[in-house]
Order: C-alpha cells, then sequence, then structure tokens
C-alpha cells in the first residue's frame, strides 16, 4: 500500500513451534515486532433484537457460529500487518461476518498467534478471535510431558503464559487442540481438567470476556479418539472450559445425544458442532451442501463451528472468489434448493455497538487507494486490517433498489457504495410509490443528540426523492415496543464539506418533539421515491422508467453517532516522526500520540470503547513521505525497505475511530 516498495519483514508474524518457545516467551519479546499487536479492542455488539424488530432471529437459527480459518496453513503474505503493495493476486478476505460469533485463526504451528490484520478486522465487527495451541502426531508426545508443569507457587506456567499471549497481542483466548497422547504415566485427566480451568481464569482475568474452547480429539483415557459430539469420554474437558468444537465425523443420532447431554450442563449453546467445508466425512459433504448438516444441528439447538471455510478460494483456485463467497454464505438465484446457503440457518448479528457505526465500505483490497475523495494510491493492494464494515443485508433479483461495490472512486479507502433503481412500472396520477433497501442491522440506544452523517455523489437532478432511513424501536424489548421508520433525504440535510464532487453532510436522527425513552435504531437502508413531471397541461403524471436501472447515489461513508466534536477538536496530537534503522537494515519510522484533555464530548466518545490502549483516539495512520503516500499503519510505527534516513520529510495523519483525519506535523 505506498510507493516505496515493502518487502516481508521476518517479523511480519509471530507463531511459536514448540513448548520451549513458549516458556521462553515473554511480553518484551513483542517489542520487536510491535506491528503485529492489535490495536483495535473488541467492539461489543449490542444486546439482542427485541421481537417484533424488522429483523427478528429466525425460530430456529444457529445461536452461535464459529469458523475456523485453517487457510492454506496460515500467515500469508496477505495477512501482513503492514499490508501489501502492489498485491496482483486476488486475496482471501471474510466479508459475511454478521453471521460469526467467533473467529479462530488456525495454523499447524504449535502457538497459532492471529496476524493483527485478522484482529483488529474482527474486532471492528463484535467478533471475539482466538489463537490455537495445537499438538499433534507422533512429535506431540515428547511436548505433551511438559504440558502440565507448574511453577514454585504450583501454578501451571504454560497456562500463564498463553494468557499473557492473549492480553500481549490484543486477542481473546484459545481453541486447545490436543491431538497427541501423554506419555505413558505422565497423564491424569484430573490434572488437565485443572490446567484448563486455571487458563480459563487467568486468560478471563487478563481479557475479560475471553474463550477457551476444547477441541474434541483427546478423551479421559489418554487416546486421541475422536467423539464427533458431546460423550462421556470428553465432557470432563467441555465442562473446564467455554465450550466444545466437536469433530465434524457426527451423524444425525450422535447430535442428538450431543444435544441430551449440553442439556444437562444447560450448555448447549458452548457446544460448536463441526462442519469441514471440504467434506471429509461432514454431513452433506461440505462446500455447498454445508447446509445440510447446519439444517440438522438447527433442530437440536446447538451451535456450529465451520472448518476451514476457504474452501470456496481453495477449491476453485481463486477463481471467481466473490461470487462463489457470496453464493456460499447468502446464496444467488441457483441457490433455491435445499440445502441453501450459511445464511438461512443463521441470523444476522446487530453490526458497531451501542453508542456508535461507522463505515467506509472498505473491503481490505483494491486497485487504488482514496483520501477523502483524492487518489493517492495507484497500485492494487491489500490489508485486511483496513476492511470496515460491509453491508449485512444483500441485494435480491426482484428488489426494485439495488447496490453494488464500485472502485471507480472512493471517498476512504478503495470502495463506495453506488445505489441503482430499476422502478417497475405503475399507474399514472398522483401515486407516489417508495422503494427502499436495508443496509445493516444495528441496535444503537438514541439519544437528543444523536445525529446520522454520511458523504455522497448524486448525478444530475432527475427529480427523484433518495436518501436514507433509520427504523427506531421505542420502549425497547418491552411489550409496547413500536417501530417507526424515519427518512432523510439527501438534499434536506446539512451540508458540512465538498471535497472532489463528495458531499459530506449530516441530520438529526429524531425531530425535536419525539421521545427518546428506551429507543433503539434496530436498521438503517436506503429509501427512494420515483420523480414525477408535471406537464403544461398542469396534469401530474409519472414519469416511466420502468426496466431501465438507473444510478440514484454513491455513498462513500456513513456514520450515526453522538454530536460531532467537530474539526477544530483535535482528540489527540501526532508526534514527529523519527527514523531510525532496524537490526535488518530497513527503516523504521516510529511516533507517539499524546491524548488531549477537558473536552466533555471526546471524553464521553472514549468512555464509550473509541479508544485504544495503543494508538489513543486514533484506528490507523496514513504514512506520507512529502507529498507521496507510503502505506497503512494500525501501530505507531512503519517499516520500510529503504537507507534513507530524513527527518523533515515524513509524516503521518491519524484517523480517528469515526473516519475524521487530523494531520500530523
Amino acid at each position: 500500500m505506498q510507493r516505496i516498495r515493502i518487502e516481508m519483514d521476518p517479523h511480519d508474524f509471530v507463531h511459536l513451534d514448540s513448548m520451549q518457545e513458549l516458556a521462553d516467551w515473554s511480553p518484551e519479546s513483542s517489542f520487536q515486532h510491535s506491528s503485529n499487536i492489535s490495536n483495535t479492542p473488541l467492539h461489543p455488539r449490542p444486546t439482542a433484537t427485541p421481537p417484533t424488530s424488522p429483523s427478528i432471529p429466525k425460530e430456529s437459527s444457529i445461536p452461535q457460529l464459529l469458523v475456523c480459518h485453517d487457510y492454506k496453513g496460515g500467515y500469508h503474505p496477505s495477512e501482513s500487518s503492514q499490508g501489501r503493495c502492489p498485491f496482483p493476486e486476488t486475496a482471501y478476505t471474510a466479508e459475511y461476518i454478521q453471521y460469526i460469533s467467533t473467529f479462530v485463526y488456525f495454523s499447524h504451528k504449535r502457538v497459532a498467534i492471529p496476524p493483527a490484520p485478522w484482529i483488529n478486522l474482527m474486532h471492528r465487527n463484535g467478533v471475539k478471535v482466538l489463537g490455537t495451541f495445537l499438538i499433534e502426531g507422533d512429535e506431540g508426545s515428547s511436548e505433551m510431558a511438559r504440558l502440565l508443569e507448574k511453577g514454585s507457587e504450583g501454578e501451571f506456567l504454560f497456562a500463564t503464559q498463553l494468557a499473557r499471549i492473549s492480553e500481549t497481542y490484543g486477542f481473546d483466548g484459545w481453541l486447545m487442540n490436543i491431538e497427541s497422547s501423554f506419555p505413558t504415566g505422565g497423564f491424569s485427566p484430573f490434572q488437565l481438567q485443572l490446567f484448563l480451568r486455571e487458563l480459563k481464569s487467568a486468560t478471563a482475568t487478563l481479557v475479560p470476556g475471553s474463550e477457551i474452547i476444547w477441541y474434541d480429539a483427546l478423551t479421559i483415557l489418554n487416546q486421541v479418539h475422536w467423539q464427533n459430539g458431546l460423550t462421556l469420554l470428553n465432557v470432563p474437558f467441555f465442562a473446564a472450559t467455554d465450550g466444545i468444537f466437536t469433530n465434524y465425523g457426527w451423524r444425525e443420532s450422535q447430535l442428538h445425544y450431543t444435544a441430551l447431554m449440553s442439556h444437562v450442563f444447560s450448555r448447549p449453546s458452548d457446544v460448536y458442532t463441526g462442519i469441514d467445508c471440504f467434506g471429509r466425512g461432514s454431513l452433506g459433504d461440505g462446500g455447498f451442501g454445508v447446509g445440510t448438516a447446519l439444517k440438522e444441528i438447527c433442530k437440536e439447538g446447538l451451535s456450529a463451528a465451520l472448518f476451514a471455510p476457504g474452501w470456496t478460494f481453495e477449491n476453485f483456485d481463486g477463481q471467481d472468489f466473490h461470487s462463489i463467497e457470496r453464493k456460499f454464505w447468502v446464496g444467488d438465484e441457483t441457490s433455491l434448493a435445499e440445502p441453501g446457503p450459511i445464511s438461512e440457518y443463521c441470523s444476522i448479528r446487530e453490526s458497531g455497538t451501542e453508542h456508535h457505526f461507522y463505515t467506509n465500505f472498505n473491503r481490505g483490497f483494491g486497485k487504488a487507494l482514496w483520501l477523502k475523495g483524492e487518489r493517492v494510491l495507484g497500485l492494487p493492494w491489500v490489508h485486511l486490517g483496513t476492511q470496515s464494515i460491509v453491508p449485512s443485508f444483500y441485494p435480491q433479483s426482484k428488489d426494485v433498489i439495488k447496490w453494488v461495490y464500485s472502485n471507480k472512486t472512493a471517498y476512504m479507502g478503495a470502495w463506495s457504495l453506488s445505489i441503482f433503481a430499476t422502478p417497475p412500472r405503475r399507474p399514472h396520477g398522483d401515486i407516489h410509490p417508495e422503494y427502499s433497501c436495508p443496509l445493516y442491522k444495528l441496535g444503537i440506544r438514541v439519544t437528543r443528540d444523536l445525529i446520522l452523517k454520511f458523504t455522497y455523489q448524486l448525478p444530475n437532478d432527475t427529480g427523484e426523492t433518495t436518501g436514507l432511513y433509520c427504523d427506531i424501536a421505542s420502549g425497547w424489548q418491552t411489550e409496547k415496543e413500536q417501530i417507526k421508520r424515519h427518512i432523510y433525504d439527501i438534499k434536506e440535510a446539512t451540508p458540512i464539506e465538498e471535497l472532489d464532487g463528495w458531499v459530506t453532510a449530516y441530520t438529526s436522527i429524531l425531530g425535536d418533539e419525539e421521545d427518546v425513552a428506551e429507543s433503539r435504531i434496530v436498521e438503517v437502508g436506503i429509501f427512494y421515491r420515483p420523480p414525477i413531471a408535471t406537464p403544461h397541461t398542469g396534469r401530474r403524471i409519472t414519469i416511466d422508467i420502468s426496466g431501465v436501472p438507473t444510478r440514484i447515489a454513491t455513498f462513500g461513508e456513513l456514520l450515526i453517532t453522538t454530536l460531532d466534536t467537530g474539526a477544530e477538536n483535535q482528540p489527540s496530537n501526532i508526534s514527529k516522526v523519527v527514523p531510525s534503522k532496524t537490526t535488518a537494515g530497513k527503516l523504521r519510522l516510529t511516533w507517539n500520540v499524546y491524548p488531549t484533555h477537558g473536552n466533555k464530548a471526546v471524553q464521553t466518545k472514549r468512555d464509550r470503547g473509541m479508544w485504544s490502549k495503543l494508538t489513543k483516539d486514533f484506528a490507523w495512520f496514513f504514512v506520507w513521505k512529502g507529498i507521496h503516500f507510503v502505506g497503512v499503519s494500525h501501530c505507531l510505527e512503519f517499516v520500510v525497505d529503504s537507507e534513507e534516513i530524513t527527518d523533515e520529510e515524513w509524516r503521518v495523519d491519524g484517523v480517528t475511530w469515526e473516519g475524521a483525519v487530523f494531520a500530523g506535523p
């Protein structure tokens, strides 16, 4: 993502290959590769949508969906903490995050630490991220002998180490995948239970809300014997952790028994029933047949775990990836028959938090890059950490209004959302139909100072009315809860700024007299009212443009927040960039940020989660050398393959959690 070419750095990824490396690890070692530390805290999704919401969960849907990444062994250039440019290949990305509750980064390493871009992306979308602790094969048995080692005060040394790694790199726990037996005489199921309980407690202390998930392999008999469900041979490990990820070879009878066992503990949603997306013994044979397995899991009220969803990329060598990925998750015109896509069995989760929502529609890759409407890079790039929150809902073929991603121009990033309308034929006269298209499911608390802020482009004025709508539920989660649609005409919003054809405007969410008590925005979308022409006769008739798709608007950003603090109120000051040499002879740029204080509105935003312990009020930074764009950083450093050490040319601009850009010195 830069004009200065950046090669793969040996510290681009962090993983540990043995128990000795795990024993030797210390938080201080993270200073060697701070760009691999996530700067994005987990943005907790709002509480469950009330029963009468327009986007209610299905009566029979998967309680939780875990996704176990396992993409080509893990740790690829496209996952680099600084991104890659140029990057001509199609990259594997994840865009259907609204269905996921937990993301596991899996690799055949002893300790797989998730790359920071994946953590930042998932946390921005409210998804927990787990690393993987893996012992497998014959060589694993010798490693197993050390797992239960204790310190001088009786603590499990490796439980403490794994908890500290989660805290240091900013992710939310572990998948414990043990596929080797303990050496003869060295196994005690009770001691392993105690280890898991201590790991769970230690991680929860350092990372509130963390999860420890046990994989169904090792049994209490010290045998690697996949149970394909919850049985007496693995239930003690389930009892000691936050959940179990079952092996994928189950059939309906085993699934029913698993459900019965889970109800004994009143924990059916903590059983993540495994499905291998490559098939390999899974009911439905994986691929587009995963719905067959999900349908049976739904019947029993259990959660599900998709193993290796990168099938959509790997199985087709990356060809037509985004179409295949869409068919896999939400279906297309060929998905009418059972079993259907994943979305048939999983409910859409709320985007944003209960106080805030922001998106610039960025997809984590592109052919160019724009900053506030100005193209600053004209090369293909990938950086998963820059992916924003993409729409929850997808247009259907019968919809009058459709949105499509556009990379011809963007406001911030590489993508915008172009809106097209194809009005059906309608009678003449005063009939003035309205059409709408949902974009996101939300759960934002409504306050008097809440605003809707957006950046847009409009084509030549043809008389239509275009804008956004918010569905607001009053009497939240009560028997009197009601939903009212509020419509916001783009042309009636208050303009703030116009840059390179992009207009930024805002409007208040509520009118002056409306009640805000127990109200939440539960959905945001686009609305459209076709034009009406008035001929010289004076009689009003509608213009018949049926069947012709017409671009009615393009959106570059969308923000729902409390009243804007204004560009003059910079929340953090950015220091000058200091260049230095790395041990590998590369140029490291470092800087710092210093939060300002005394602004109540800024402090309120910080208290509501728009804050990072590493980068403070900034979500990320643009790195510049003079007038030339260099790259994007999510930490306080950037490494370039250059021998130049100059002081005056380098600078960084900070981008807040709400998309505001503040220039550094």
